[in-house]
């Protein structure tokens, strides 16, 4: 659509992602043709190769391992105010790159 102010949106979350596919669906907004996404999150989708955009992936695992880690350190009074903890992530591509 050439009409569209946009050429493309990066959702905050592959939740919204989803929502926003569906929107364009039902407004017959194409993509990648029309508007390209990226989305933040890994998608299931993505392990059987039916990622239709791409996505910026952060290890779950790991992310859920630091939280539990920071909570009993506040727990036990050892947490280090204002630390902050850096994940790495990875770009999965899909239709839209």
């Amino acid at each position: 659509d050439d009409n569209l102010p946009f050429d493309g949106v990066f959702c905050c979350s592959y939740h919204l992602a989803i929502v926003m596919m569906s929107v364009f669906e039902s407004r017959h907004i194409r993509m990648p043709d029309d508007v390209k996404m990226v989305g933040f999150g890994d998608i299931r989708m993505s392990r059987y190769g039916l990622l239709k955009y791409t996505a910026i992936a952060e290890d779950e695992e790991q992310l859920g391992c630091e939280a539990v880690d920071m909570l009993l350190k506040q727990i036990t009074g050892a947490e280090e105010k204002g630390r902050e903890i850096i994940l790495p992530v990875s770009l999965l591509k899909g239709y839209t790159t």
